[in-house]
C-alpha cells in the first residue's frame, strides 16, 4: 500500500488533482495490484508505471523496438548482423527514461520504488 500511495501523490502533485475520499480509495485499490510494468488509467490520463528494478530491462527492449520500427526497412535483422542493444540504450540514455516512455509530455516522476509516465 506504501508505494500505492506515493505512486498516487506523486500523479496528483504533478498534475495538480484534488481528489475525493472515494477517488483516492478505488485509485489506491487499483494501485494496490501494481506489477513491475504497470498500466494506469486515472482520470482520463494514462500512466505507464514501471519498477525501479525492472525499467532498465524494458528500457532496452523499447529502445531495440523503436530502433527496428524507425531504421530498419524489412523490420527484421539479418542474423549475421549483431546489434549491442545494451550499448545501443546507453548512447540512447542521454535523455533518461522519460524520453521514451513518457510520450505525452515527456516528463519522469518517481515515487521511490517506481517511475511514472503519462503516456497521453
Amino acid at each position: 500500500m506504501k508505494n500505492a500511495k506515493n505512486i498516487l501523490r506523486e500523479i496528483c502533485n504533478a498534475h495538480s488533482i484534488d481528489l475525493t475520499y472515494t477517488e483516492a480509495k478505488e485509485a489506491l485499490q487499483e494501485l494496490d495490484d501494481i506489477t513491475s510494468d504497470y498500466w494506469f488509467d486515472f482520470q482520463g490520463m494514462d500512466f505507464r508505471i514501471i519498477h525501479e528494478d525492472d525499467i532498465w530491462d524494458i528500457y532496452v527492449e523499447a529502445i531495440k523496438d523503436i530502433t527496428e520500427d524507425c531504421y530498419l526497412v524489412t523490420n527484421e535483422i539479418p542474423s549475421f548482423l549483431a546489434i549491442d542493444w545494451e550499448e545501443t540504450a546507453k548512447n540512447c540514455y542521454v535523455d533518461g527514461y522519460a524520453h521514451t516512455f513518457a510520450t505525452y509530455d515527456g516528463e519522469e516522476l518517481n515515487s521511490g520504488d517506481y517511475y511514472i509516465f503519462r503516456t497521453n
